[in-house]
């Protein structure tokens, strides 16, 4: 397992951005490659690309019983249940303390007991999830929503907030029906379908994770690959998940499991997590063992795969599942299988198809950008920092893949010991904000 509460931080659209002055913009797609180029990536680079699994990358981190004959495992598959689309919550609007119908955010007044009761039902409607579920346990010091206001800020980027919550909870949960409960003071207080969602995405980001030694209801994470900080290429968590192992969990959870999982669909710096549920891969060729390939390798195959994920969308008070406003997203993947003399997948590498119709690897994409001499000066063209860029161009990486233990919302409430309860980030407050998520089993019918 990895260290990946610190990871999964983050959500939304996100666009690769590297530094560079002069980088070629419009260069024609791969047609420079010569027979030299493409195999004197070692002469160029001290650090080859390898296509085998690496610690981070093995399949066995994920699940140690997964089927690894190559012809075994099925071209592609859908899970029976579809992820549903709901907001990511993000931080710069106060996370699950933002009152998504008004627009209302961090500076807005809080009502009071007396005033609450003075309140119509559609008038509490308007409140903020968070807000919603410290009325329904009857805390009306709000601490669930000064928790969730003290986590974000104006100044957070626009990306950041709970997709690391929304990714689980959409693929674990039914998405909830609006729903109208009454306090113990007897104040009618209605859900809509973004608040309960809300409240599930915050319970599996925020709730059920925790590093503290002793929490031993804390939800584990499994994860493969590491994240891409550099936004270097050549970096090694720049260029995983390996492809084999991405190629071995989609057809073993997803085709033959009837699993999903959670993937970071970004290969840059912002961190986009979506729950993945439906893949096709299509063969392209088959060939030889390339020199890039692993030495036990066979025989290559030159996989094109389509994946699909669910998508984040603004707050609605009704179920948006098979209707216009559920949204979902895709991208296609090129990449090399490597499989050895027993028929088992043991590595791969992710490519790119060139205009003469032949797959290449990041290796030799780099070192043909890293050669290129069009002036014939004796010198490269282009900088490290352009050949980074013109390099990146040409894959879909996926950052890491995940999934994150079930833990049970069948579990007794506990009052909080004061107001400032749930505030900071200890031991104390983790426990007491898990037993406070304990009526969130009322919401989820």
């Amino acid at each position: 397992m990895l260290g990946m509460i610190g990871l999964l931080l983050a959500c939304g659209d996100a666009q690769y951005v590297v530094e560079s002055e002069g980088a070629i913009d419009d260069l024609e797609a791969l047609d420079s490659f010569d027979e030299d180029n493409l195999n004197a990536a070692s002469e160029v680079l001290d650090n080859k690309i390898e296509g085998e699994f690496d610690w981070f990358n093995h399949p066995d981190r994920f699940e140690e019983d997964f089927e690894y004959t190559y012809t075994a495992l099925p071209l592609g598959g859908k899970i029976s249940k579809t992820p549903w689309s709901g907001d990511y919550w993000a931080k710069n609007k106060g996370g699950i303390s933002y009152r998504w119908q008004t627009g209302e955010k961090f500076d807005y007044t809080q009502y009071d007991f007396d005033q609450l009761k003075n309140m119509s039902v559609e008038e509490i409607a308007l409140l903020s999830p968070a807000e919603k579920y410290d009325l329904y346990v009857g805390n009306y010091e709000y601490s669930l929503n000064s928790r969730a206001m003290s986590e974000g800020s104006l100044a957070e980027p626009s990306w950041s907030g709970y997709c690391h919550g929304w990714a689980p909870a959409s693929d674990r949960f039914e998405e909830p029906e609006p729903i109208t409960l009454t306090n113990p003071d007897g104040i009618e207080i209605p859900f809509g379908s973004s608040d309960i969602k809300a409240l599930l995405t915050y319970f599996e980001a925020e709730v059920v994770r925790s590093s503290f030694v002793g929490h031993d209801w804390s939800a584990k994470t499994y994860g493969l690959g590491s994240l891409c900080t550099s936004g270097y290429i050549l970096d090694p968590a720049c260029h995983d998940t390996n492809p084999a192992t991405f190629h071995l969990v989609l057809a073993n959870r997803i085709g033959i499991q009837d699993i999903g999982f959670n993937m970071d669909v970004d290969k840059g710096y912002e961190k986009w997590n979506q729950p993945v549920y439906a893949y096709r891969s299509k063969l392209l060729t088959t060939r030889p063992p390339s020199p890039q390939s692993i030495e036990e390798t066979v025989v290559e195959y030159i996989l094109e795969t389509e994946v699909h994920w669910a998508m984040e969308i603004h707050p609605t008070w009704e179920t948006v599942l098979f209707t216009e406003q559920q949204s979902s997203a895709s991208k296609t993947y090129t990449y090399s299988i490597e499989v050895d003399k027993d028929g088992l997948i043991i590595g791969g590498q992710w490519l790119t198809s060139t205009q003469q119709g032949d797959y290449v690897n990041i290796q030799q994409v780099w070192n043909d950008f890293a050669t290129l001499d069009a002036n014939d000066d004796g010198r490269p063209d282009l900088t490290d920092a352009e050949v980074n860029q013109q390099t990146w161009q040409y894959f879909e990486i996926p950052d890491y893949l995940w999934y994150q233990e079930e833990i049970s919302l069948a579990y007794d409430f506990e009052a909080l010991s004061g107001m400032y309860a749930l505030l900071g980030n200890t031991s104390t407050s983790k426990d007491s904000l898990r037993g406070y998520f304990g009526a969130l089993q009322d919401l989820v019918q």
